[in-house]
């Protein structure tokens, strides 16, 4: 769906500046109001515009444009919002139904820029959906949010029809339990009572816990009011508990008795971030800001537990699926079954009583630690955004002599903000997985990337790295629906693969994500009907090629109203792993030697091999012209034989290079040259 902008005097224009920070040298401006999401055809929009300035003497000015701010419905050409520059007032009537999306641009005379991107949604009618939310006792239950999703999908005939439209509007329960969404366009829509705590478990009106399933609800035109009340049943905290025990070891098989040696057991759902078709974490993230969304924090969806003086637990928790980690000062902290980071890690279904969940943690070496801090950011809005974040060492193109700690886990704290204080020598890359309708990302240098092999890697031997600012993209709002997307993630002989992120694209954008679970299995759910790009990317393996499906709604017509069912395609992906550390090659070695690498030239990626008499402490670094590391391929202690290792330059500019070895007394450099 593309709107295309027709109404008089507007021009296309020149586009707002890049998403991204600006240079705030002179002052840095803020965006104080917040533009309604919601207006309706042939009345007038009503919104000002607010900035406020770090310099008190700056004058502030306001342009705006349709478009432009990374959302998939974004104009072609760009044209001109109608405000004025001066007071900030809009004086926008909307002639067409669908979804606009706007970028106002604060501009100071001392030089500081801010923008503000939004979308709007403008209906054809004006009605109203509004209920109250309870429970089996008719006890009021504040803060449920409370979402509605079009049924009723007109396909687009042309770029110009804007009688379809991809519908979806929310809200919250006040204290009293109830809610109100104005301003609805008319048709029928599918509601469902989503609870952000454990408390409550979320439905489908009526009481159904599947979209299929669900009522329709018909909405007409003001004064006529659509009146959708839910009874939610009590949810997992309210469930039967059972008893979970096992027991913390060091790598020596011993107890392991340090102080303050905790265990985690954390809802799957809320740790990864999960739209499920009743729960949908990501909702609840979007609307309570303020909620505690660390895996180990104080959530009433975390549960925690400490270790006795014998390295043994036992606590009680709901009957659920659940993530579980165990951690202690001085080790590396551990999910179930020994993975690092938790998009890995192996989810545990607790239906009864469960022991025998122990953990094994590994000693952090003697060595000199390195870190990475920075903040996660909206590439739209320029704001910090909460998120889980994981620095993964490369020990798939690149050796490594430690085989413990390979990845590190983190969560931001409420402004975005994160930090890696004891992270081991080695080369780094870092992921954001924002909590909310985000789509994930790498940190880089240049650009957004939901690819690992397209990540700026970071060189950490002792160092510190600090604004290592990680950009990432809002889900189209604009896309919500209740159809899906399932399949799986296999890598041959290997079997199921677990934590790779499956996403679902369209305009070049991401409106959906999930992530493989220990049987390889995804599932996207909360898409609207249309032709999607598939495509996955998992850390340790190689790309392959996105597929193309297309999801809709059955709706059939019944004496009782229309029943819409949500149509779900399948797509599954074949992967491999990446190896590229060094490879020991068979025959005797008497002498050192550095070979020339090859191919040379090379574009991105060539083959370096050395032979090592005796085995001993090996070094094998690149530099530049200047004599500066750009890399370090090898640094520890290496057997003797012949090797070869692969080198990946993706990441760097074209030119003369020089890669150097030394172990023991023995030192050679060579010299390559990267054609891109």
């Amino acid at each position: 769906m593309m709107l295309v902008i027709a109404a008089a005097g507007l021009l296309a224009q020149e586009g707002p500046p890049p998403n991204g920070p600006y240079d705030r040298d002179a002052d840095e401006l803020q965006f104080i109001s917040r533009p309604s999401p919601t207006a309706r055809v042939n009345t007038p929009y009503l919104y000002t515009a607010q900035a406020v300035s770090s310099d008190s003497t700056a004058i502030i000015r306001y342009s705006g444009w349709f478009g432009g701010g990374g959302d998939p419905m974004r104009l072609v050409p760009l044209v001109r919002f109608p405000i004025d520059s001066v007071t900030g007032v809009t004086s926008w009537t909307p002639m067409l139904k669908g979804w606009y999306e706007i970028v106002i641009v604060a501009a100071s005379n001392k030089g500081g820029h801010e923008r503000q991107d939004f979308n709007v949604l403008v209906s054809g009618g004006d009605g109203t959906i509004q209920g109250r939310v309870t429970d089996t006792l008719n006890n009021a239950i504040p803060n449920i949010i409370v979402q509605a999703m079009k049924t009723d999908i007109t396909p687009l005939a042309s770029a110009s029809d804007h009688d379809g439209g991809f519908y979806s509007y929310s809200a919250m329960t006040d204290a009293n339990g109830y809610y109100k969404i104005p301003h609805v366009d008319l048709g029928s829509y599918k509601l469902r009572a989503i609870s952000p705590t454990p408390d409550y478990a979320s439905q489908w009106y009526d009481g159904q816990t599947e979209a299929a399933l669900a009522n329709v609800v018909t909405v007409a035109d003001s004064p006529n009011v659509s009146t959708v009340d839910f009874r939610l049943r009590a949810g997992p905290t309210l469930h039967p508990k059972v008893t979970v025990s096992g027991s913390i070891v060091d790598t020596m098989g011993a107890p392991l008795v340090v102080p303050n040696t905790r265990i985690f057991f954390v809802r799957a759902g809320f740790a990864l971030n999960s739209n499920a078709t009743v729960d949908d974490f990501r909702e609840s993230f979007d609307e309570d800001h303020d909620a505690d969304f660390r895996i180990d924090g104080r959530s009433p969806n975390v549960f925690a537990t400490t270790a006795d003086t014998t390295g043994k637990y036992t606590f009680r928790v709901p009957v659920g699926q659940y993530i579980s980690f165990a951690e202690a000062p001085g080790y590396v902290t551990s999910f179930y079954l020994n993975q690092t980071d938790f998009t890995s890690a192996d989810v545990l279904t607790l239906a009864s009583d469960s022991s025998g969940i122990d953990f094994t943690l590994a000693p952090l070496p003697p060595v000199v630690f390195g870190s990475i801090s920075g903040t996660v950011i909206d590439s739209s809005e320029g704001v910090g955004v909460r998120a889980r974040v994981i620095a993964f060492r490369d020990h798939w193109r690149f050796p490594d002599v430690y085989r413990v700690a390979e990845s590190y886990t983190t969560d931001t704290d409420s402004s975005g903000a994160y930090s890696f204080n004891q992270l081991l020598p080695g080369s780094y890359f870092v992921l954001a997985v924002p909590v909310g309708s985000y789509a994930p990302g790498y940190y880089t240098t240049d650009t957004l990337s939901t690819r690992w092999k397209r990540a700026t890697s970071l060189t950490i031997n002792g160092n510190a790295y600090t604004d290592i600012n990680i950009y990432v993209r809002a889900l189209s709002a604009s896309m919500l629906g209740y159809t899906g997307i399932r399949g799986s993630v296999q890598a041959g002989a290997q079997g199921p693969v677990t934590g790779a992120f499956v996403y679902a694209m369209a305009n070049g954008q991401i409106l959906g994500y999930a992530m493989s679970d220990n049987s390889g299995s995804y599932s996207i759910s909360g898409l609207a009907p249309g032709t999607y790009s598939i495509s996955v990317d998992k850390a340790g393996f190689d790309e392959v090629g996105s597929q193309s499906t297309s999801v809709t709604y059955s709706n059939t017509s019944t004496p009782a109203g229309v029943t819409s069912v949500p149509v779900i395609q399948t797509v599954n992906f074949s992967i491999s792993g990446t190896t590229s550390a060094p490879v020991s090659v068979t025959g005797a070695v008497t002498n050192y030697k550095l070979a020339q690498n090859y191919p040379n030239p090379f574009n991105p990626s060539t083959t370096i091999s050395f032979d090592l008499p005796q085995a001993g402490v090996t070094t094998l670094k690149v530099y530049n012209i200047l004599g500066q590391e750009v890399a370090t391929l090898f640094n520890g202690f290496e057997k003797s034989g012949a090797h070869q290792v692969l080198f990946d330059a993706t990441n760097l500019s074209s030119g003369v290079y020089f890669y150097k070895l030394q172990s023991g007394s023995f030192v050679q450099s060579r010299k390559m040259v990267l054609l891109k």
